[in-house]
């Protein structure tokens, strides 16, 4: 049944959501921390993630498709469905709104922490003269070109 395969899919979502607040939390810590390699972990992971959102985004418009309701927002959907189904829509839904609070919640500390830390750095190479250095050396020094590199424009 096409409904029962959207409850599959908002349990999915459901899912990653919740991975990526973890990895989120895992990031904020790592960022408190200074731990570089473990922030870089942390990326590559949430990158990985947001290809699976795309996908996962996709699966969406088609099933939303199959059930008739393409332009429903999520927070709808527990009135939109058959009545067998209300109850577990209505409980993803609610799951899927708190998670992506969360999220959001841990994002922001994360991004301030990072954006704070960057000005900091930025100042101290201004100070020490070296960002003025490796500017110039960017505008004067040639792109570098590999040997036997080419690039195909076939489509």
């Amino acid at each position: 049944m096409p409904y029962e395969q959207y409850l599959s899919f908002l349990e999915e979502l459901l899912r990653e959501m919740n991975h990526l607040t973890e990895i989120g939390r895992q990031k904020l810590e790592a960022i408190q921390n200074h731990e570089l390699d473990a922030l870089n972990e942390c990326i590559k992971q949430e990158q990985a993630i947001s290809l699976t959102l795309r996908g996962l985004e996709q699966k969406r418009g088609k099933l939303l498709a199959a059930i008739g309701c393409e332009n429903v927002p999520l927070s709808e959907m527990p009135h939109r469905c058959p009545e067998q189904y209300r109850g577990r829509t209505q409980e993803l839904v609610n799951q899927l709104l708190t998670a992506d609070k969360v999220y959001k919640s841990v994002q922001t500390p994360s991004r301030t922490i990072m954006e704070r830390d960057l000005r900091s750095i930025r100042k101290e190479l201004e100070a020490r003269g070296v960002e003025q250095e490796m500017e110039d050396n960017y505008q004067s020094a040639p792109p570098a070109r590999g040997k036997g590199l080419r690039t195909d424009f076939r489509a």
